[in-house]
């Protein structure tokens, strides 16, 4: 088991009030995603719909990197509007040690290769540093 060093993962989830405000959640949803992709510090990514909740996954090199991102102008208009789409938002944030069974995964995930189905597998085996 190899395990890499410390990494910050930010985990939200919001409702929409109605079906009106998708188009808005999804037009700043794809913003904010493409400016975390090419965000510093950023290793992950992901966007998906689960019983009635948008999630987003996002990890990090560090908790600084991703409160940079949370202060660029696509996270920041996304937020100005999350009373006008949204009835409920949450957001989790966590340190965490992710650990890949091989030294082909490592290799993948440090040059962003990783397959989503591959990373999620390793990252529900982490162990929580708090």
């Amino acid at each position: 088991m190899i395990v890499l060093s410390q990494y910050y993962v930010s985990v939200t989830g919001s409702l929409t009030k109605n079906w009106r405000s998708i188009p808005t959640l999804y037009y700043h949803s794809k913003c904010v995603y493409n400016e975390a992709k090419s965000s510093r510090g950023n290793l992950y990514l992901l966007m998906f719909y689960s019983k009635g909740l948008y999630m987003t996954i996002t990890v990090w090199e560090s908790r600084d990197a991703m409160r940079e991102f949370y202060h660029g102008p696509a996270h920041f208009s996304a937020m100005t509007n999350t009373n006008d789409v949204g009835r409920y938002a949450k957001v989790h944030g966590y340190y965490t040690v992710i650990q890949m069974s091989s030294r082909q995964q490592m290799m993948q995930f440090t040059n962003g290769e990783m397959e989503d189905e591959d990373f999620a597998g390793s990252l529900y085996q982490y162990t929580v540093i708090a």
